[in-house]
């Protein structure tokens, strides 16, 4: 039977991102068994406002994440208010790589059989190779990518390596999660040439698989190119595409 199955998104997690809540350092004279009779709500539309609302003692508590470096450059415009904000850390979110792992004719409404394994038939017709639709492949990016330089590089030390999305790094049952990340051979600075021989020894097989369906997936030879070479599908460059987020410093991981 042939069965057409929703595509699935994988995700390949890489960092989570620590961020702060800023909160004004003052001495409070009241009793023990005082309470709050009113709570004030104010709204920002600016992150920089509000943190020098909190520094100014205009609010208590700026309650928005404030990512580790925003905090820094707010320091450096603002020296004097260094000792006026404390901050509770806390884990804000998480950055992820998503992989596109499609393979199929969607026209004959097949999903992985036979000939189609690896391949894509698009809806201009046209039938494209996908990489990741190789499981070493995507298996093989835990490798490539650095987790721990993207901490200190990119987010400035404020920030912790991770793997999975289910289990935050500030839990307590998250060192449980790296036992079976270090047993599959993945760590926090990863193993580029590893990687990159896994990738090579997959596309390889690849291409002998492709071949018995009279597909040519083959090497190039370039000198411009990092390796030497580029892989070409029936004469054309593999290419692989990249959607990147922009609004913050997931455009530099990207890059």
């Amino acid at each position: 039977m042939k069965v057409w199955r929703t595509v699935a998104l994988l995700g390949l997690v890489l960092v989570f991102v620590a961020s702060s809540m800023a909160f004004a350092v003052t001495s409070v004279s009241a009793a023990y068994s005082s309470g709050v009779d009113e709570v004030v709500m104010t709204a920002y539309m600016r992150m920089d406002t509000g943190i020098l609302a909190v520094a100014k003692g205009d609010i208590d508590v700026f309650w928005w994440p404030v990512g580790g470096k925003i905090l820094e450059g707010f320091f450096q415009q603002y020296p004097q208010y260094q000792d006026a904000i404390g901050t509770v850390p806390t884990t804000s979110g998480y950055w992820s790589l998503i992989l596109n792992p499609a393979h199929g004719d969607q026209d004959a409404g097949v999903y992985n059989e036979g000939e189609w394994k690896y391949l894509v038939k698009a809806t201009d017709g046209n039938v494209y190779f996908n990489p990741f639709a190789i499981r070493e492949v995507r298996f093989a990016m835990n490798l490539l990518i650095n987790r721990r330089l993207i901490v200190d590089n990119i987010l400035g030390g404020y920030g912790s390596p991770t793997f999975i999305t289910g289990v935050l790094s500030s839990e307590y049952t998250y060192p449980y999660t790296l036992t079976v990340a270090y047993q599959l051979g993945i760590d926090e600075d990863g193993d580029f040439q590893k990687g990159k021989q896994m990738i090579e020894q997959a596309m390889e097989k690849a291409a002998q698989e492709l071949a018995q369906y009279g597909y040519k997936l083959e090497k190039v030879t370039d000198p411009n190119s990092p390796a030497g070479y580029w892989w070409y599908f029936e004469g054309n460059p593999v290419t692989v595409v990249f959607l990147i987020r922009i609004e913050d410093e997931r455009h530099e991981e990207g890059l």
